[in-house]
């Protein structure tokens, strides 16, 4: 039995060494699949949520030895640092039963690691390597789309208007300052991609091991992630804070102070960004009809017009939402009927009362509080809240 065991964990192990090249390869030879190179992770995490950190560690160890010999040195080095690593600590905290909030956030922190020291091995290993060719790019394509609107009546009046207005010289169409400001916020570049990287790869991999039958802790809920969003008000201060710090840059001529600055605003615009996600698509989700394939489809089609067409706005809202507290007690309320279902009694009536303290009439609050105390045996409190329920329930 005991040798059967042995057999099928190595015959697994080769499949999923043999699956985790096949993605990075796929990802590395067409540049146009390359998103398919970002789940060569998901073998790793299969291995320690299986057989445990040494399969895990064994399969990563094996892939990128395959890696480093078969394509080359450097992308071996680039799966450890990256996909290696993410797997590892995504899978050991899946396996430990660690909350979403620590699972999101020591997973983060194995990511911004990884493609931290990835970009400064490729600098420091390449010849020649010019990190900013993508951002030259970029800055080409809005020095295009400038001249374009410049020489259009109306928006090219606007333009000149906004040029004299701010007191800048025309020269700022080049957009060659662009580039130099892409350079500054790598830092803010890396959070970002890191910290949705891990998001989307926690949810596609807690789905794909759902589907596989593969047996995962009672803690591995997508339904946590709300979590990340009862962000306080007075966090807002730290955009004022960038602001301030770009100031004194103009006066000191200081640059250390204007890339803080910068990336501290852009870390900000990050926060608030995910914030108004979070925020309009949960106000869409629920004036769709109870229909699970629609409400699908309308959250992904909005998702991409978010991040691409409505960044601006939706940054706005973001802050408005933030400085309002727009939702944190239907989150609270969200999270507590997750723990409630999953049997965490102490953290439901955590999040059920945080709810009734920003919003004290929903009455679902004091309803589920109500079933939570008298599932502790408190019925004093459990009678209280659910008398509260019905009376709210009037209104």
């Amino acid at each position: 039995m005991v040798k059967n065991n042995f057999t099928k964990r190595i015959a697994e192990g080769g499949l999923l060494v043999s699956l985790a090249f096949l993605f990075y390869f796929i990802g590395w030879y067409l540049p146009v699949l390359d998103i398919v190179r970002y789940i060569s992770v998901t073998p790793i995490i299969i291995g320690v949520v299986r057989y445990g950190f040494k399969q895990g560690a064994e399969i990563m160890v094996a892939t990128t030895l395959l890696i480093g010999i078969l394509l080359t040195l450097l992308s071996g080095v680039e799966f450890f640092l990256s996909a290696g690593l993410i797997g590892l600590t995504l899978g050991i905290s899946l396996k430990k039963n660690l909350s979403a909030f620590k699972t999101i956030l020591y997973t983060f922190v194995s990511a911004f690691a990884g493609f931290s020291l990835n970009l400064l091995i490729y600098i420091a290993l390449v010849r020649n390597a010019d990190i900013t060719a993508d951002f030259k790019a970029v800055a080409e394509g809005l020095k295009s789309l400038v001249t374009w609107l410049n020489s259009l009546e109306v928006t090219g009046r606007l333009l000149n208007t906004i040029t004299t207005l701010s007191g800048l010289d025309r020269s700022w169409m080049d957009m060659v300052w662009v580039t130099r400001l892409l350079v500054d916020l790598i830092p803010s570049l890396l959070i970002f991609l890191s910290f949705y990287y891990v998001i989307y790869l926690w949810i596609f991999n807690v789905y794909l091991m759902k589907k596989l039958n593969i047996e995962l802790p009672s803690n591995a809920m997508l339904s946590e992630i709300p979590i990340f969003l009862i962000i306080p008000s007075w966090s807002l201060i730290f955009i004022v804070a960038g602001f301030i710090l770009l100031g004194l840059s103009f006066y000191t001529s200081l640059r250390i102070l204007e890339i803080a600055g910068v990336n501290l605003i852009a870390v900000m615009f990050i926060v608030c960004f995910s914030k108004g996600v979070f925020s309009i698509n949960t106000y869409i989700r629920n004036k769709i009809p109870d229909n699970k394939n629609l409400r699908i489809l309308v959250g992904f089609t909005i998702t991409i017009l978010e991040f691409t067409l409505f960044i601006p706005p939706v940054i706005l809202w973001g802050i408005i939402s933030i400085a309002l507290g727009v939702q944190n007690a239907e989150i609270h309320e969200w999270l507590g009927s997750t723990y409630f279902k999953s049997g965490k009694l102490d953290l439901a009536i955590k999040h059920y009362k945080k709810s009734l303290e920003l919003k004290p009439d929903r009455a679902l609050s004091h309803q589920m509080l109500s079933l939570a105390y008298h599932k502790e045996g408190k019925k004093d409190l459990a009678i209280h809240h659910f008398k509260k329920s019905v009376e709210l329930s009037k209104k």
